[in-house]
């Protein structure tokens, strides 16, 4: 691409492919999927290297810009049970991103703190916290983002079957956990 080399990459039993090329703090990422190696390098040879705005400029509705990430973080965020004293800092970022990544960013990153919050407080025998961390856990099942999601991946289905610190699966119940291998 536009004079960088990058590594390509076939994912195994697909016909998916993608390259990433750096260059310093930067880079660019092409997966195209239903493809063979010679239209992908065909495809991959006519991307040219183009200044930010350009870039954004190009990019499709879907796609959150920095400009807009704190508004669209406020609409994958609606429902979202957040823990007391969860850094949304976390969400910050210059990159772009579409609403289906960011609401994995926002609901994996709120769901990986409130299974903290569940571990420490099974730990200490806080029954209260262990309460209210199930209780949050619980309606994700409900979680808006998720539910669109569900539609486009894995993501949702995965977040729910959560893996607790030592490999178990958690239930997410104070009463009780279960662990599956």
């Amino acid at each position: 691409m536009a004079g960088h080399r990058g590594p390509l990459f076939q994912y195994p039993g697909t016909d998916s492919f993608t390259t990433l090329w750096v260059d310093g703090d930067h880079s660019v990422e092409l997966r195209w999927d239903q493809s063979n190696e010679a239209e992908f390098r065909t495809l991959a040879a006519t991307i040219e290297e183009v200044d930010v705005e350009a870039w954004l400029d190009a990019m499709p509705a879907s796609v959150t810009t920095p400009a807009e990430r704190d508004s669209a973080v406020i609409g994958v965020s609606a429902g979202i049970p957040v823990p007391p004293g969860f850094d949304q800092t976390l969400w910050a970022s210059n990159g772009v991103t579409d609403r289906y990544d960011l609401g994995a960013q926002v609901a994996g990153s709120v769901a990986c703190a409130w299974l903290d919050i569940w571990v420490d407080a099974e730990a200490s025998g806080d029954q209260v916290a262990m309460a209210q961390a199930a209780e949050a856990m619980a309606s994700s099942r409900s979680w808006p983002i998720l539910l669109e999601m569900d539609a486009e991946g894995y993501f949702p289905r995965g977040a729910l079957a959560v893996r607790g610190r030592t490999g178990r699966r958690w239930s997410l119940s104070h009463r009780s956990r279960r662990s599956s291998a």
